[in-house]
């Protein structure tokens, strides 16, 4: 138990957070793709869709971050002990 709190309960922000982390790689050679993408059609396709996947990532970190602060057993500002923010666990 951490703190009180199953191991098992905790694993799908461990599933979270792998999720995000798999994401962003594969989000980054998007860039790359899209840069020699030469059919103008393509090209603003591949660009609306690769905003979409940014958006959904960005929304799903936002909550794995949200439902992380709130297994921790200290208040996002609580700034008198050097603690890990949730972007150091990614």
């Amino acid at each position: 138990d951490i703190y009180g709190i199953p191991e098992t309960q905790l694993k799908f922000i461990i599933e979270a957070w792998s999720q995000i982390i798999e994401c962003r790689r594969v989000l980054q050679w998007t860039y790359a793709y899209g840069y020699y993408l030469e059919d103008k059609v393509k090209s603003g396709f591949f660009e609306y869709l690769q905003g979409e996947a940014e958006s959904g990532l960005e929304r799903l970190h936002q909550c794995a971050e949200k439902d992380l602060l709130a297994f921790l057993p200290f208040s996002k500002h609580d700034t008198t002990e050097d603690h890990p923010s949730p972007a150091e666990f990614g």
